[in-house]
């Protein structure tokens, strides 16, 4: 199987959460600090049936999230489309074209959607479910606190990057809400400040 570099970590991530009662503790003292949320499932799965079923749980649950990001696009977009999924495969930002081009004079290659799973399926495929639900305006304010915090589990510098829409849409639905105050009562939200 062709794997990016990096996955020599995520391998490894997943084998030790397999192996390993959690929270992994190593015999040095160390702990496994990595943002472990996507393997969680995958290694729960090779927990019981071992680490081959986890591997293959692996594939299965990132293709479970990119039918559910495409079918989240489909329903909020108010259109079922094979072109919608295409077009989120195929683009993450017009600097693509000028590499394609071989422009690529600035040296502004930025991963479109389709490098971004291939690459990091367990940062991207999370942070896109969340922000496709976020740009929807159907997210719920009372509980995009811990939505928010969760996606941040699974990609913190991807959560860091898009805190600023987050809470600019939060802010506006907080304010168009007939509660305000209910929103920060919400068991959702003392939730969401301890994660």
């Amino acid at each position: 199987v062709n794997q990016h570099p990096d996955h020599i970590v995520r391998n490894a991530c997943l084998r030790e959460l397999v192996a390993s009662p959690w929270p992994v503790v190593f015999p040095d003292g160390d702990v496994l600090i990595y943002n472990t949320g996507f393997w969680l499932v995958p290694a729960l799965a090779g927990k019981v049936a071992g680490l081959g079923v986890a591997r293959a749980f692996v594939v299965l649950w990132g293709a479970w999230g990119l039918f559910l990001a495409w079918l989240w696009l489909c329903v909020f977009s108010g259109r079922r489309s094979l072109l919608l999924a295409l077009l989120m495969v195929m683009f993450g930002s017009l600097l693509n074209f000028q590499c394609w081009l071989g422009l690529d004079l600035f040296r502004l290659h930025y991963f479109g959607t389709a490098e971004q799973v291939m690459c990091s399926a367990n940062a991207s495929i999370p942070v896109m479910l969340f922000f496709i639900f976020l740009a929807s305006g159907r997210m719920p304010p009372h509980w995009m606190p811990l939505l928010f915090a969760a996606t941040a589990f699974y990609s913190p510098l991807a959560a860091l990057g898009g805190l600023p829409l987050a809470v600019c849409q939060w802010l506006r639905q907080w304010k168009g809400s007939r509660s305000p105050r209910r929103s920060l009562l919400h068991p959702s939200f003392p939730a969401a400040v301890m994660l």
